[in-house]
C-alpha cells in the first residue's frame, strides 16, 4: 500500500510538471503570436473552429486592421510542440502558428471538443489587451423518456 502511495506521488508530481511545462510553452507561444501580429499592424483575429463526428477543424482565420479584413503576410515564426518536452518546434507561416495554437487550447480547455456531436466556436485574439478569448457550444443529443401502460 506505501508503495502504490509512492508510486501515485511520483505520477502525480511528473503530471504536474508536465502541465507546468505545457502552460510555459503556451504562454511563450502566445505571447509570440500576439507579438507578430503587432508587429505587422494587425489588431484582432478571428479563428472560426467545428469539430464533430470524431474530427475537428480551423473553419476559417480572419485578420483585420480595426474593422478592415487584412492578409496575414508571409510572416515566418517558430512553432512549439506542447506535448514535447522539451519543447520541439517546426517553422511556419503566422498562419500555421495561429492554427496549431487554438489546436492546442481546444485540446487543453475542451478536450474531446470534435467528439461525436462535437462543438463550434471561435477564438477572438486582441493584439492591444494581448487577450485572447474563446467562445463556443457543445452540441448534444438530448431525449426526453417516457413508460406507458396502455
Amino acid at each position: 500500500m506505501n508503495q502504490e502511495s509512492e508510486e501515485y506521488q511520483q505520477l502525480k508530481q511528473q503530471y504536474e510538471h508536465s502541465r507546468q511545462l505545457r502552460d510555459e510553452t503556451n504562454e511563450s507561444h502566445k505571447t509570440a503570436i500576439l507579438e507578430a501580429l503587432a508587429a505587422v499592424g494587425i489588431t484582432s483575429v478571428e479563428v472560426g473552429f467545428d469539430g464533430y463526428g470524431d474530427s475537428g477543424q480551423i473553419e476559417d482565420i480572419t485578420a483585420y486592421v480595426g474593422s478592415t479584413v487584412v492578409g496575414l503576410g508571409s510572416t515566418h515564426m517558430q512553432i512549439p510542440e506542447v506535448d514535447s518536452f522539451p519543447p520541439a518546434f517546426a517553422s511556419g507561416t503566422l498562419r500555421d502558428a495561429i492554427e496549431k495554437f487554438c489546436f492546442d487550447l481546444l485540446e487543453m480547455t475542451h478536450p474531446g471538443w470534435e467528439i461525436n456531436e462535437g462543438s463550434s466556436g471561435h477564438f477572438t485574439f486582441d493584439v492591444g489587451k494581448r487577450l485572447i478569448t474563446l467562445s463556443g457550444d457543445t452540441r448534444y443529443i438530448e431525449y426526453e423518456s417516457f413508460e406507458e401502460e396502455l
